[in-house]
């Protein structure tokens, strides 16, 4: 499958985050992925799934992985969306 990268670098050193990558699905053009890295080495990590609804794409549920040392906060999330 063919996907496109957006990558923002942040140029500002008092910012905490380091860099947020997202990966659109080409062919639906859904996000598919979002990935946050921070400069203390934490990152976020999300996933994204989608069912269709009317023929239009619907949010279902978003997976994340966590690692936040600052906080000392390691662990995984789901967040589930129905009707």
């Amino acid at each position: 499958d063919r996907v496109y990268k957006l990558v923002y670098t942040s140029k500002n050193p008092s910012s905490k985050t380091s860099s947020i990558t997202v990966i659109v699905d080409s062919a639906a053009w859904r996000v598919a992925r979002q990935d946050t890295l921070y400069r203390d080495g934490g990152s976020i990590l999300l996933t994204f799934a989608y069912q269709d609804w009317k023929g239009r794409p619907l949010l279902q549920k978003v997976s994340g992985l966590l690692n936040i040392p600052s906080y000392s906060l390691t662990g995984e999330a789901n967040i589930s969306l129905s009707d």
